[in-house]
């Protein structure tokens, strides 16, 4: 008898990883509950090519921009870089496809030099670009690929929290309702690198965080 319950708890557990892994693969918007819309004219579709950079909005609950840069490139043929700080680096190294993305640690340094020979190899690299950013590697990655750069804004609608008597964030995680919806806007190569690099990232985020254009 305890086998039989022993074994039915592994199997419940085996499961429930795989449904989650599955689902995370290919819909990891409905895994976080969340619901988005793009109100800009451009797609993804139009903007994944090879060597561009990508900079995300990234504040207030960052979990949407994760999931949602995510579930745009899950049918990209092309590969993806991306830049975590110490706070997201377990929930990507856990839960995306090492053969597929690389995941670049600002914990283990070197950040320009690995992004500079990525984007020249043709490979994007995403950016979550938080309000108090205050390092210059963009402005020398820029400086030495050229690359386009896309801006991914986000606008929050509504987000519900439900009545978490555990307390626990993980279930704050995956069962409040999010609903924002995004914009890309592309910059190219029009932007100014003829400037000190601090006047260049206080542009950036003039850019990302100014309000929506009517």
């Amino acid at each position: 008898m305890i086998l039989y319950i022993f074994i039915t708890i592994l199997l419940s557990i085996v499961f429930l990883y795989i449904y989650f892994y599955i689902l995370w693969i290919y819909h990891p918007d409905k895994l976080v509950n969340l619901k988005y819309n793009v109100i800009s004219e451009i797609k993804f579709k139009d903007i994944d090519k090879k060597g561009n950079v990508f900079i995300v909005q990234h504040d207030d609950n960052a979990v949407p921009d994760v999931v949602f840069m995510f579930d745009q490139l899950k049918n990209s043929k092309n590969k993806y870089s991306f830049i975590s700080d110490s706070g997201m680096n377990a929930f990507f190294e856990s839960n995306i496809s090492p053969v597929k993305h690389n995941i670049l640690s600002l914990k283990k340094g070197n950040i320009v030099k690995k992004s500079i020979e990525l984007l020249n190899k043709g490979e994007n690299l995403i950016i979550f670009f938080r309000k108090h950013f205050k390092g210059t590697g963009l402005f020398n990655i820029l400086k030495e690929t050229k690359s386009d750069i896309i801006i991914v804004k986000k606008y929050k609608l509504e987000e519900t929290k439900i009545q978490n008597i555990l307390n626990n964030k993980y279930i704050d995680l995956i069962f409040s309702k999010k609903n924002y919806n995004f914009e890309y806007k592309i910059l190219g190569k029009n932007y100014n690198l003829d400037q000190t690099s601090d006047e260049f990232i206080k542009s950036i985020k003039n850019e990302i965080y100014s309000k929506i254009e009517n």
